[in-house]
């Protein structure tokens, strides 16, 4: 079987999409077609939707062999048993993933497309946080979960008490063990995922083939807010869904907005020490997340584009210099630690290491 090569995307908001086959059996190979697409189409389709995936990429090496358009293509371990878990029994499924969607060898278009990457969640009819295989506890849990979602979802603080028909279901350990196995995911400490739950539509949490609405595990941790300390991993649960909850309803006065440097570097500030497999990822991750620029905050915006072909040391030097061209102070400095470990290729010591 040959290997598959990438065809060049043209438009200025191509896309790809995976078209995977149906299989009752888990272990059967991955077989899907790679569709070429525009973002501008799918928001035009009203019959075919896809839904976007969310993981942790886990160890790079891409190791298990997949058929992409009867030809071969090798993926990691962790997206080749996310995609055994996506896929359905009887019908294709359209599903966007972007180590199979992005040629990650040509920096080219790994630019353009993380560029748009927010647009792709924004389109997604439904995004799936696949967190891994999971336990029988997780998938009673999910199941419990969903089963008592109501159609017309309502915010937690307007269904207090659901908790307590969830426990009569579970039982207390089953529960324990569940939400302590889910929280615990390395999934909530990557640093993509903020922009990509923040501006799902309707994100999903997945254990194995078992699933929730993310909105009934936001609930199900708001309701223990009040009965006893959150733990951090809850915590971050919390404050997430939070976001969530204000991304997706809440319209800001736009004199009210602060300006965009101001908003870039807060989201910064607050996501600094997250983990990260390429520490350029920490600007490119959140960019999605602060919002377009106005016209008059522009001056200097070119030094923290995407761009890929530029090193860990360049991106956070380039950085630093849009900070101290937008920002009215220094506030920069208090993120230096003089005994933080550089990258081969060190940054200047006046450009903080937001990886750390």
């Amino acid at each position: 079987m040959t290997t598959y090569q990438y065809q060049k995307l043209t438009e200025s908001d191509a896309i790809r999409l995976i078209l995977l086959q149906p299989s009752t059996d888990l272990d059967s190979p991955l077989d899907c077609t790679l569709l070429n697409t525009s973002l501008t189409r799918c928001h035009n389709n009203l019959i075919d939707k896809y839904t976007a995936l969310s993981y942790v990429w886990g160890d790079p090496a891409r190791s298990r062999l997949i058929k992409v358009n009867n030809e071969a293509m090798y993926i990691t371990a962790s997206l080749d048993s996310a995609l055994r878990h996506l896929r359905d029994r009887q019908r294709p499924r359209l599903v966007w993933a972007d180590a199979i969607c992005i040629d990650q060898d040509d920096p080219e278009e790994r630019n353009q497309q993380v560029n748009q990457m927010g647009w792709v969640y924004r389109q997604a009819n439904h995004t799936v946080i696949y967190l891994g295989e999971g336990t029988p506890e997780t998938s009673l849990f999910l199941e419990t979960l969903q089963s008592k979602s109501p159609v017309d979802w309502k915010p937690p603080h307007l269904r207090r008490g659901s908790i307590e028909r969830e426990r009569d279901v579970l039982g207390s350990e089953v529960e324990v063990a569940a939400r302590a196995w889910i929280v615990g995911r390395p999934w909530f400490k990557r640093v993509w995922i903020l922009q990509e739950l923040v501006l799902s539509q309707d994100p999903w949490i997945q254990c194995g083939t078992s699933a929730a609405r993310w909105t009934c595990l936001y609930s199900h941790v708001f309701d223990k807010s009040p009965q006893r300390l959150l733990k951090p991993e809850e915590r971050i649960v919390h404050s997430m869904g939070r976001l969530h909850l204000q991304y997706r309803s809440l319209e800001r006065a736009e004199n009210e907005t602060p300006q965009f440097a101001e908003r870039l570097y807060d989201l910064l500030k607050s996501r600094k020490g997250f983990g990260v497999t390429d520490p350029r990822d920490m600007l490119f991750a959140n960019l999605g997340l602060v919002g377009d620029a106005l016209e008059h905050e522009k001056k200097l915006l070119h030094l923290i584009a995407v761009d890929y072909q530029k090193n860990e040391a360049k991106v956070y030097s380039d950085l630093a210099r849009y900070f101290f061209g937008n920002l009215n102070d220094f506030r920069i400095f208090a993120l230096l630690d003089p005994i933080e470990k550089r990258c081969e290729s060190e940054a200047p010591s006046w450009a903080p290491d937001w990886v750390s």
